[in-house]
């Protein structure tokens, strides 16, 4: 399931994005190992278009969502995601 628009769509381009549980499932169980896999698995396929992203900072960008979604989850709370 895709995730749902629930504010936004204005013109200056900002969009919020309510994640699904069945979304939200996968970074929220994943492990540190696989967190850090997918990291560096990202920066490598940005630096093929010469991007370069320091892997600390793809860690953090991968793991802060990810420790966001599960401890949403063990609140039984949903997770929103903010788009610019």
């Amino acid at each position: 399931m895709s995730p749902r628009i629930v504010a936004g769509q204005d013109n200056d381009g900002c969009v919020v994005f309510a994640l699904s549980p069945c979304l939200s499932a996968a970074p929220a169980d994943a492990t540190p190992s696989s967190l850090s896999v997918v990291a560096a698995s990202w920066t490598q396929l940005r630096a093929e278009d010469a991007e370069i992203i320091d892997t600390e900072i793809a860690a953090a960008i991968v793991g802060d969502p990810a420790a966001l979604v599960s401890s949403a989850r063990r609140r039984n709370q949903s997770v929103c995601c903010w788009v610019a």
